[in-house]
């Protein structure tokens, strides 16, 4: 009996090892599952860019140790201050701005005195094209050549400047407005142009009523003449190193302008 019972204990014993050890991982408590699966490491900077090599080692490293230098400059990027008003008022174009005036039509050789009248209104009509920086049409009229007494196509025009700026920056707008029509208009190739009336026209104060009342309205605030002899002997070439005051009649100027002109020159 004793013999009995001690092959039933070794039995036993040879059963239990035998189960210790083929215990189906799947039968484990989860606590212990998770204790014996490999940690896996999921990194969010991973998005922020590809890792640039094939090494296994060094992937692992780079999953491993965030890279927050694009972190950081995306976080800069984002976070950048909004335009200051000295930063958003540069954006404005200056007041001197003024329109392309350079004409791609001319007077093709052997054009009569009427064609040459059409031509050159065209040309004026395009040197004066699309709006002021107030969304106003610079031609309110369209220009007129005229026959001229003593001969020749006399070309009137009257435009609208640009009312940002100071009275001399205006000044300045309409005297390279006007000296670049003149260019355009005697160089075009019609022989027939005799002079040309320029009028530049602002907003300005003048009085009404008889209380002596006044409003800023329209008005020509400056007006001059070049004739064919004049224009003939310009040197185009070098235009923007003359004083076209020195060279055109100046027909008009308005009194209020002349006097702000004068005021902000010093003098």
């Amino acid at each position: 009996m004793r013999a009995g019972l001690s092959v039933a204990l070794l039995i036993a014993t040879l059963a239990a090892i035998g189960c210790s050890s083929d215990t189906d991982s799947s039968d484990a408590p989860p606590d212990q599952v998770a204790a014996a699966a490999p940690t896996v490491v999921v990194q969010a900077t991973a998005t922020i860019g590809p890792v640039a090599t094939s090494d296994t080692s060094a992937v692992a490293t780079a999953t491993t140790v965030p890279d927050t230098t694009g972190a950081e400059a995306d976080l800069t990027a984002t976070t950048a201050p909004a335009p200051t008003p000295e930063a958003t008022a540069s954006l404005v174009r200056p007041a001197v701005d003024v329109p392309t005036t350079i004409s791609s039509i001319r007077c093709a050789a052997g054009l009569s005195f009427e064609e040459q009248k059409v031509q050159l209104v065209a040309i004026a009509k395009e040197l004066f094209a699309g709006k002021t920086t107030e969304d106003e049409d610079r031609l309110k009229f369209d220009p007129d050549a005229r026959d001229q007494r003593s001969g020749g196509i006399w070309l009137t025009l009257e435009f609208l400047g640009n009312e940002r700026g100071t009275v001399t920056q205006k000044k300045s707008a309409l005297d390279q407005q006007m000296g670049d029509a003149y260019d355009a208009l005697f160089n075009s190739g019609c022989d027939q142009l005799a002079w040309v009336d320029l009028t530049g026209i602002h907003r300005a104060i003048v009085k009404v009523g008889q209380m002596g009342e006044t409003i800023p309205v329209p008005a020509p605030v400056f007006k001059t003449r070049l004739k064919r002899a004049e224009a003939d002997s310009i040197d185009w070439a070098n235009k923007d190193a003359l004083d076209f005051n020195e060279i055109w009649d100046a027909l008009l100027l308005n009194i209020r302008w002349r006097d702000a002109l004068r005021e902000e020159a010093g003098q």
